[in-house]
């Protein structure tokens, strides 16, 4: 009976230890995602290109989506960092973490800045402008008047 306790301890540990790894990878991967969008964002600009519009046509997102997306676009180009936007919001800063991937993924231009351990996001200029005289990404109505409430 000791033996199986030990054995059940031991494999908890490395289960632990496991855990913690991936994490630490994850964490990892997550800054490579975030370098690549930087150089991505970077040559977009050096090679003096406009965001073509037609590109974000068939772009839908979820409610949490559009709640975060309107949250960093009424910062007016200031940047806000995942902590705010997940007080404002109600959400974990992995939650905001998770949606802002997801609207990068998207095809979404956001930006992100690292001050002292922090995230800070908006989105870029040129998009940012088009979002407002076209509004290339359909928001519904009843997020707006949410999130401007919560904010």
């Amino acid at each position: 009976m000791d033996e199986h306790l030990i054995t059940i301890n031991e494999n908890t540990q490395e289960v632990g230890i496991n855990a913690t790894s991936i994490e630490q990878l994850n964490l990892k991967m997550e800054k490579l995602y975030e370098k690549l969008d930087e150089i991505h964002m970077a040559l977009f600009q050096m090679k003096g290109e406009t965001i073509n519009k037609s590109s974000f046509a068939n772009i839908m997102l979820t409610n949490k989506e559009q709640e975060i997306f309107t949250s960093v676009y009424i910062q007016n180009g200031d940047l806000v960092d995942y902590k705010k936007l997940g007080r404002s919001l109600g959400y974990t800063e992995i939650d905001i973490e998770k949606i802002i991937n997801s609207l990068i993924i998207k095809g979404i231009p956001v930006i992100k800045r690292y001050i002292e351990d922090n995230v800070f996001v908006t989105l870029d200029s040129e998009f940012r402008n088009l979002q407002a005289k076209e509004n290339l990404i359909e928001i519904k109505e009843s997020v707006l008047h949410d999130v401007r409430e919560r904010i």
